[in-house]
């Protein structure tokens, strides 16, 4: 039994180290593979050993064990024998299946801990469609396939058709159903829910509707009606999502810069979701949004005055924002929803922007000659920054953060915007965001008088003075 034991284990050593010189395509004859069927419980343990123990190792210094893993790791084991057997089906003069089993075996493992090192998960499986590491998975495919198609074409024949045939069977057993069946590592970092859920469970929903109604009255009584002859902007900032708090200091801080630089001064307002605002902010909610606009619309001169209005939350590939705050029922916001609010509040000149994943949806909708569109990312692509770690998303802190504090002309802080996120994405190897931005042509001449305006009152007054008086 002993020897039995140290026999499979040498042979485990030896179908490793062959594993390894496939990898590297060194030529090796598959006869010099172990097989037996201890070899396939041997290896399958070394391939649960790597995803179990890469997975450890990622979620320090909090790790906490998930079962999910093993259904992750059956799946595998599952598709590689598959794999292995419709393998021995294109040569039919003798079954092959266990050596390919084996051969298959013996090199996943070693695929598996280079992708831990490289692409920073412990499951190959896991496809990133964004982020830094995209190009390089693409890469690791190709790598992968080329070097079981290989394996198996030598011991087959390397025919034309014989390698049509493995190609078309890797990609139906492994190359296609892996990078998509994906159920959960062993570990993930611990996260403790209790006290954010306990703060959320505690809002008394029925008191949080109705408030909105004396702040609804609160802002209608306090929003300063348009100045004859001066382009006013008046500002609305929508911060959406509840659960992460660079939403609301993003929508806060660009109401202090355009309160400061553009005068907006009584004629600005924040709708945000979130526990630290419930009190005396209006909720970022679709009827909220119509019902605010629907009043500036009330107040402005509509052949004068510029609405700027700023909307931050994640974004989802239907073009639809997101719109919660635990455990309030509210709608989401996409771009129709939008455009009947505005529509319908007779607000002619309009700077749109939407820091949002996909915002780029909001474009062709909401465009016509007197708006201006500005979104973070394009149609199919996503956006970054949005972590309770920041203060800004990238597409925000490049408009208020870097450009907007020192330049009164929103189009050139606007073109500014864009070169900086891209260069900020290029030095931190992102995929890029895309942000797009359409100008209406009434609205640009609106826009280059307004900065000609506001820039020369400042330069005179100082920032901190409002045009004009009330």
């Amino acid at each position: 039994m002993i020897s039995r034991l140290n026999r499979e284990v040498k042979g485990a050593c030896l179908n490793l180290k062959n594993g390894l010189r496939l990898i590297v395509f060194k030529r090796i004859d598959l006869d010099e593979f172990h097989v037996s069927y201890d070899q396939v419980v041997i290896l399958s343990i070394v391939l649960s050993g790597v995803f179990f123990l890469g997975g450890f190792i990622l979620s320090l210094p909090e790790p906490e064990f998930s079962v999910f893993g093993i259904a992750t790791v059956a799946t595998h084991l599952t598709f590689l024998a598959l794999c292995g057997y419709c393998f021995s089906k294109v040569d039919r003069e003798k079954d092959q299946t266990l050596q390919f089993y084996i051969v298959l075996l013996s090199t996943w493992p070693l695929f598996c801990l280079y992708w831990l090192a490289v692409g920073e998960y412990a499951l190959i499986g896991f496809w990133q469609f964004y982020g830094e590491h995209k190009y390089a998975y693409m890469v690791f495919n190709l790598w992968l396939a080329a070097v079981v198609i290989s394996a198996v074409s030598r011991a087959v024949g390397a025919s034309k058709k014989n390698i049509i045939r493995i190609l078309l069977i890797y990609l139906a057993t492994l190359g296609i159903p892996l990078n998509y069946l994906v159920f959960g590592n062993f570990w993930h970092q611990a996260y403790d829910p209790g006290v954010e859920y306990e703060n959320y469970t505690s809002v008394n929903e029925e008191a949080t509707y109705y408030r909105q109604f004396q702040l609804l009255e609160d802002f209608r009584s306090h929003l300063l009606p348009h100045r004859i002859g001066v382009s006013d902007i008046y500002f609305v900032g929508f911060g959406s999502y509840s659960r992460q708090d660079v939403f609301m200091k993003e929508v806060q801080y660009a109401k202090r810069v355009l309160d400061k630089k553009f005068d907006t001064v009584g004629r600005s307002v924040a709708l945000i979701n979130n526990l630290d605002t419930l009190e005396d902010t209006l909720l970022a909610s679709s009827s909220n949004l119509s019902l605010v606009l629907e009043h500036i619309g009330k107040l402005i001169d509509p052949d004068e005055d510029v609405l700027f209005l700023y909307l931050t939350s994640h974004g989802s590939k239907e073009h639809q924002l997101s719109v919660n705050l635990m455990s309030l029922t509210l709608n989401t916001m996409g771009p129709s929803d939008l455009k009947d609010a505005l529509d319908n509040s007779g607000i002619k000149f309009r700077v749109l922007l939407v820091s949002a994943c996909y915002s780029g949806g909001f474009v062709e909708p909401l465009k016509n000659d007197y708006t201006v569109v500005f979104t973070a990312s394009n149609i199919d692509k996503q956006s970054f920054g949005c972590s309770n770690l920041n203060d800004f998303t990238y597409f925000g802190r490049a408009i208020f953060k870097e450009q907007m504090e020192h330049n009164y002309d929103l189009l050139d802080v606007f073109d500014k915007a864009i070169e900086s996120i891209r260069n900020r994405e290029n030095s931190e190897k992102l995929e890029h965001s895309e942000p797009q931005l359409y100008v209406g042509e009434k609205i640009r001449e609106k826009l280059l008088i307004l900065a000609e305006e506001i820039e020369s009152f400042n330069r005179k007054n100082g920032s901190d003075q409002q045009r004009y008086g009330k």
